[in-house]
C-alpha cells in the first residue's frame, strides 16, 4: 500500500524571503573611511563589554571627537570618517588604556584587534548597588539563564549536561533518570521548543536520553523560558529552551580533553586572524566491553554515540558573520539469535549561516539561513523476515530580523521568516513497502515587538506574531504581552501572557526517545492552542539572597494524543485517523525560587506546587485525568562550596510520584466456533492514571579539584549519582502468564559512581 502526499509551499513567500536575504546581505555603500575592532583581555582572550572608545581627529582645528557604535559584545565601529590623522584611545575599568595613531584615507576600512592588559588597583572596601542589565531577567516571567560555569558545577552522570541541569529549576521535571525529556510547567516534552542558536533541534538526545545533544564545552549559556515567551518565538504550546554556543575564543590555539568511564571528548579553539573558531567532538567507547560481556544466552546490546560541533565567527566587513554546524548519531545493535537481529539508529544534523550588521546608527539587521534534519531507522530481521521503519523530518528556514532603537523609550524588533518542512515515513515488511508517507509544507511567520520604557522603573513589551501554513492554508494571529515594574528598591513585579499554537506533533515512546518522530497536524484537525497568564515577583531580601515567586495558569484546547487502538494495517495517516483529537486541559501552579550566595558557597532552593489535567471525549469515559507529567510537589536543593582547592556540590531532589493506570481486572477471549480459550492475558484497565507511584527522591554529589598532569593544567572530577541507592519507581507492568496476575514495578537507576579527568593544553 502506498500513500504519497506532496504539498509544496506557496511560491510568493519563497520570492519574498529571497528578496529579504538580498537586501540584508548587501553591503552598505560607503565613500568614507571606516574603523572597527574587537576589544578583548590579553590574558584570557575574552571580549570586554563596556569599554571606553574615543576617536579624535588631530588635523581638524577643534580636534573633532567621533562616537562609535558598540555592539554589546566587545566590538566597536566608526563610520563615515574623513581622511586624515586620528588618535584612538581604548580603556576599561581594571585594564590599562591603550592609545594609537591612525592615518586614514577616504577609502580605508580597518579592523583592529585590541588586547588590553590587566591593570588592577587597590581600593578601600565599598558597596556597589545597581540594576541588572539583563532585560530578559528583569522583564520576562519564567526566564532563567545558566552560564557554562554554573552548568559545570551541577552534579550529573558521567559528564556535564545542559538539559539535565535545567531539571533542578522549579517548574521543570524529568521524564525519568534515563531521559533528557523535560516536563515544563505541566506540559509534555512534545510541547517544548528546543533550539541551538535559533535552529530547532527535534530530538536532542543520546543513549535513549541518558545524554543530551549539547556538548557543554561548546555551550556559552542556556536560556529557559518556562512559558509566555515573546513574539519572536513560536510553534509550541509550552516551554522554550535556547542554547547559546561560544562566540569569542582564546587568542592562542588551545584545547581541552575529557575522559570518563564510557566516553571521551575533545574541544579546540583559536583565532584565524581576526576571526574566531572552535571545534568539539564526543564519542562513547563501550563496544569492546559490551561485546566481551555478551553471550548467546544473555545477549547485551552493542551501543555507541558520537557528535561533533563546529563554530566560526568573523567580524569582517562591519558586521558579524557566524557559521555553526552540528552532527550527532546513535547506533544500537542487538543479536538475539542467528536469524533475529535488531539495529536502531537515530541522529540530528543542523547548521546555520547568519550575518548581522548595523544598517544605520539606530537600525541593526540580521539574516539567518538554517537547516535541521532528524532521522531514525529501525532495521530488524525476525526469523529471517526483514522489517524496516525509517522516518525523517527536514526543516530549512530563512529568517530576517530588524532591531530599531526608535527613541529613548522605544525599541522595535520585527522579523520575517519562511520554513520548508519535509516529512518522510516508510514501513517495509519482507521487501514490500506496507506504508510510504510523504508530506511537504511551508510556514510563513512574521512578528512585531515593541519594548517600551516609560520610566526608569517600568518596562513593557507588547508583541504580535502572524503565521500562515500552506498545509490547509491556515492563518493564526498570536498576541504576546509582558511587563515589569520596580515598585521598591528591593522588589520587582512582573506579568506576562500570550496565545500560542502548535503545528508539529511528536509521537514519542514513554521511556526512550530513539524512535520518536514528528508529524504535521493537517487540516483534518485543529491545531493545538494554549493561552498563558503568569504573575511574578522578585524580592532581594538581603545583599546575598533573592526570592522569586510566580503563579501561572495555562489553558489548553485542540490537544491530540496517539490513538493506541489504531489497527496495525492502518492505511490513512491523517491526523484524525492517527490521533484522538479535540482534547482540552489546563496547567496551573505556584513556583518559589530562592538563591543565596556567599564568598565560598552558594546554592538555590526551588519548589513547585502544580496541577495538570486533560480531558478527551474518547478517553476515560470523557472524564478528566492527570497526565504522567502531573506532579503535585517538586522540590530541588543545590549547594556548592569551595573548600580549599576542592569544589564540592550536592543536589537533593524530591517529587510526588507520577500517575499511572492500574489494572482493574483480567479477562479471557473465547473462540465461539471451538469454545477454546485463545488468550488469557488481557488486562482491563482502571480509570486512566488513577494510581500513583511512590514519591521520587534522590541525592547526587560531586567533587572537583585542579590537577597537573604531564605538565598540563587539568581537573579531576568525581561524581556519585543516587548516593543512597534509592531505586525510584518508573512504571508498572503485569505478568499474565500464570493464573495469578502479578504486578511488577520497574525501577530506575541505582547508585552510579563516575570518575573523569579534564586536561587543558
Amino acid at each position: 500500500m502506498k500513500l504519497q502526499i506532496d504539498k509544496r509551499p506557496s511560491r510568493p513567500w519563497q520570492i519574498l524571503a529571497c528578496l529579504m536575504l538580498l537586501v540584508l546581505s548587501c553591503p552598505t555603500p560607503s565613500f568614507a573611511a571606516k574603523v572597527g575592532g574587537l576589544i578583548a583581555a590579553s590574558d584570557t582572550g575574552l571580549a570586554i563589554v563596556g569599554a571606553r572608545v574615543t576617536l579624535l581627529a588631530q588635523d581638524e582645528p577643534a580636534a573633532t571627537a567621533y562616537e562609535p557604535k558598540m555592539d554589546g559584545r566587545g566590538g566597536f565601529q566608526f563610520e563615515d570618517l574623513p581622511g586624515g590623522l586620528f588618535q584612538l584611545a581604548i580603556g576599561a575599568s581594571g585594564y590599562a588604556t591603550q592609545k594609537m595613531e591612525l592615518s586614514l584615507i577616504a577609502t580605508d576600512s580597518l579592523f583592529l584587534e585590541i588586547n588590553l592588559s590587566f591593570d588592577g588597583v587597590i581600593m578601600e572596601g565599598m558597596v556597589v548597588m545597581g540594576q541588572s542589565t539583563d532585560i530578559e531577567q528583569d522583564l520576562q516571567t519564567g526566564y532563567t539563564s545558566l552560564d557554562q560555569q554554573t552548568l559545570a558545577e551541577i552534579p550529573s552522570i558521567i559528564e556535564d549536561d545542559p538539559l539535565r541541569a535545567l531539571q533542578l529549576l522549579p517548574g521543570v521535571q524529568s521524564a525519568s533518570d534515563v531521559s533528557s525529556g523535560l516536563y515544563i510547567r505541566g506540559g509534555g516534552p512534545d510541547q517544548n521548543l528546543i533550539m541551538m542558536e535559533g535552529v530547532t533541534i527535534y530530538n536532542p538526545t543520546h543513549a535513549f536520553g541518558f545524554f543530551s545533544t549539547f556538548n557543554n564545552d561548546a555551550v556559552n549559556s542556556i536560556s529557559l523560558f518556562k512559558g509566555a515567551y515573546p513574539a519572536s518565538y513560536g510553534g509550541r504550546l509550552g516551554g522554550l529552551i535556547d542554547v547559546d554556543l561560544k562566540h569569542e575564543t582564546k587568542p592562542k590555539t588551545s584545547g581541552k580533553v575529557g575522559l570518563s568511564f564510557i566516553s571521551g571528548r575533545i574541544f579546540l579553539e583559536g583565532r584565524a586572524g581576526q576571526d574566531h573558531w572552535w571545534v568539539g567532538g564526543r564519542r562513547s567507547f563501550l563496544e569492546p566491553m559490551l561485546k566481551a560481556l555478551s553471550t548467546p544466552e544473555d545477549p547485551i546490546p552493542q551501543w555507541y554515540f558520537y557528535d561533533t560541533n563546529f563554530g566560526y565567527t568573523s567580524y569582517r566587513g562591519g558586521g558579524m558573520t557566524r557559521l555553526l554546524f552540528y552532527k550527532g548519531r546513535d547506533n544500537v545493535e542487538v543479536d538475539l539469535d542467528t536469524d533475529t537481529q535488531i539495529n536502531l539508529g537515530w541522529g540530528n544534523t543542523a547548521g546555520s549561516l547568519s550575518h548581522e550588521r548595523y544598517l544605520t546608527d539606530y537600525l541593526e539587521g540580521k539574516i539567518t539561513l538554517s537547516h535541521s534534519r532528524y532521522n531514525s531507522e529501525t532495521n530488524a530481521e525476525i526469523l529471517s523476515t526483514a522489517y524496516q521503519v525509517t522516518n525523517s523530518l527536514k526543516d530549512t528556514s530563512l529568517k530576517g530580523q530588524l532591531d530599531w532603537q526608535a527613541g529613548d523609550n522605544h525599541r522595535l524588533i520585527s522579523g520575517l521568516g519562511y520554513s520548508w518542512y519535509e516529512f518522510q515515513y516508510l514501513e517495509n515488511f519482507n521487501q514490500n513497502n506496507s506504508l510510504d508517507y510523504g508530506n511537504r509544507a511551508g510556514e510563513l511567520a512574521a512578528f512585531l515587538e515593541d519594548n517600551w520604557f516609560p520610566d526608569d522603573q517600568t518596562t513593557v513589551r507588547t508583541g504580535l506574531r502572524y503565521s500562515y501554513l500552506s498545509n490547509g492554508s491556515r492563518q493564526f494571529v498570536e498576541p504576546r504581552f509582558s511587563a515589569s515594574r520596580q515598585v521598591k528598591p528591593d522588589l520587582r513585579l512582573k506579568v506576562g501572557g500570550g496565545l500560542y499554537n502548535q503545528y508539529l506533533q511528536l509521537i514519542a515512546t514513554e521511556g526512550f526517545s530513539s524512535g520518536d518522530y514528528y508529524v504535521p497536524i493537517d487540516e483534518s484537525a485543529d491545531l493545538g492552542r494554549s493561552w498563558q497568564v503568569v504573575l511574578g515577583a522578585d524580592w532581594q531580601t538581603t545583599q546575598n539572597t533573592k526570592i522569586s515567586i510566580e503563579a501561572y495558569n495555562t489553558g489548553l484546547k485542540n490537544l491530540v494524543v496517539l490513538d493506541n487502538n489504531v489497527p496495525a494495517d492502518q492505511s490513512s495517516l491523517q491526523t484524525d485517523d492517527l490521533f484522538v483529537t479535540g482534547g482540552k486541559g489546563y496547567a496551573r501552579g505556584v513556583e518559589v525560587f530562592l538563591r543565596h550566595q556567599r564568598e565560598n558557597w552558594s546554592g538555590w532552593l526551588g519548589y513547585t506546587l502544580g496541577w495538570t489535567q486533560r480531558t478527551f471525549d474518547e478517553i476515560n469515559g470523557g472524564n478528566s485525568f492527570a497526565p504522567k507529567y502531573d506532579r503535585r510537589h517538586d522540590l530541588n536543593l543545590m549547594l556548592t562550596r569551595q573548600a580549599g582547592s576542592w569544589r564540592l556540590a550536592a543536589v537533593l531532589r524530591y517529587a510526588s510520584g507520577q500517575a499511572f493506570t492500574p489494572a482493574a481486572a483480567r479477562y479471557q477471549l473465547q473462540d465461539p466456533s471451538t469454545n477454546g480459550i485463545d488468550d488469557t492475558g488481557q488486562i482491563l484497565s482502571g480509570s486512566r492514571n488513577s494510581g500513583r507511584l511512590l514519591p521520587y527522591h534522590r541525592m547526587d554529589l560531586s567533587a572537583r579539584r585542579p590537577i597537573r598532569l604531564f605538565g598540563l593544567k587539568g581537573e579531576f572530577v568525581a561524581e556519585i549519582f543516587n548516593v543512597y541507592n534509592r531505586r525510584n519507581e518508573w512504571f508498572v507492568q503485569y505478568d499474565t502468564e500464570e493464573d495469578l496476575t502479578e504486578a511488577t514495578v520497574v525501577k530506575m537507576l541505582p547508585l552510579i559512581p563516575s570518575l573523569g579527568v579534564n586536561i587543558e593544553f
